[in-house]
Formats: structure tokens, C-alpha cells, sequence
């Protein structure tokens, strides 16, 4: 992977522990605020749902967004605590709980580095998308791939 991502690119998320598993939102709820960030297996075409926008936030730190929702991934308490779930809700300038650093292979908290993004494994799909401490293990570890903005305007243009 490049060193820095571009602001405002798209990417879906992809699990290093399965990778026909990607991160999306709940597809029942897609603009209620605090809904759950889940990994789901996709269909055959690109949803909106499993569309992430990245707006560089400072040095290898990103406000992460969903394309179908707009709403930003965030741990909804602070400090983040243990089996917390990823949520999403709107952005507010300044929150450092939707602010996420990306180093290649973890989405780290940064209001409590010891925090990552975790696929809770212990439920039926699709799993919730959760904190955890970092033990740096493939449920913990996620790649992205980048969509031309043919694709991303596609999708959305599909969703709506």
C-alpha cells in the first residue's frame, strides 16, 4: 500500500482474516445515526453501503465516512472501552472520536491507541464491527481497495 491515502478517495474495507468479507452499514438502516458499522459479504456489484470516503484528518489519520449513510465510523464513548461496537453518527468538527488513524493493517483509535477495529467473530452475520485491544491478529486487520469515481458515482447513483 502507498504511504499516505489521497483525501476524499474511496476504498472499500476488506477483512485480512476472510476477504469476501467487507465493512458496510447495516443496509435496513442506512440513515439512522448511531447505527452499527457491520462486515457483511457483498453481492455481485459495488453497493453504497460498502463505500468508504477518507478525509485526511492529520498524518495517517482519516474522518472515515460511509457513502450511502454520509455518516462518519465512530466510538460513540469516551474513552473508548473493551467490545465497544463501531458506530457511525454525523460529523462534528473537533470529536476526536471520529478521527481514526490507518497504518496499513489497523484502524487505530485516537483518543486511546491501545483500541483497534475488531470483527467480533462470536455472532451470526453480519458481524459487528467492534473496539478491542490491539493484539494485532487478522480479525483486527483490514486492506483497502480503492474505487475509480466512475464506480463510486455508480453506486451511489444505484442507492438512491
Amino acid at each position: 500500500m502507498e504511504s499516505s491515502i489521497i483525501p476524499v478517495r474511496f476504498y472499500q474495507i476488506i477483512s485480512r482474516l476472510n476477504s469476501s468479507i467487507e465493512l458496510s452499514v447495516r443496509p435496513l438502516e442506512p440513515s439512522v445515526a448511531d447505527s452499527l458499522l457491520t462486515q457483511d459479504v457483498p453481492g455481485t456489484t459495488v453497493a453504497p453501503e460498502f463505500l468508504w470516503g477518507f478525509i485526511e484528518a492529520g498524518p495517517n489519520r482519516y474522518r472515515i465516512f460511509n457513502c450511502y449513510s454520509g455518516y462518519s465510523a465512530v466510538a460513540m464513548q469516551s474513552p473508548p472501552f473493551q467490545q465497544e461496537k463501531v458506530q457511525q453518527a454525523v460529523w462534528q468538527y473537533g470529536i476526536a472520536k471520529q478521527v481514526w488513524e490507518y497504518n496499513g493493517d489497523l484502524f487505530i483509535s485516537t483518543v486511546n491507541p491501545d483500541f483497534v477495529w475488531e470483527l467480533e467473530q462470536d455472532t451470526a452475520p453480519p458481524h459487528p464491527l467492534i473496539l478491542a485491544r490491539k493484539t494485532g491478529l487478522p480479525n483486527q486487520q483490514f486492506r483497502l481497495k480503492e474505487m475509480s469515481s466512475q464506480l463510486v458515482a455508480a453506486a451511489q447513483s444505484a442507492g438512491s
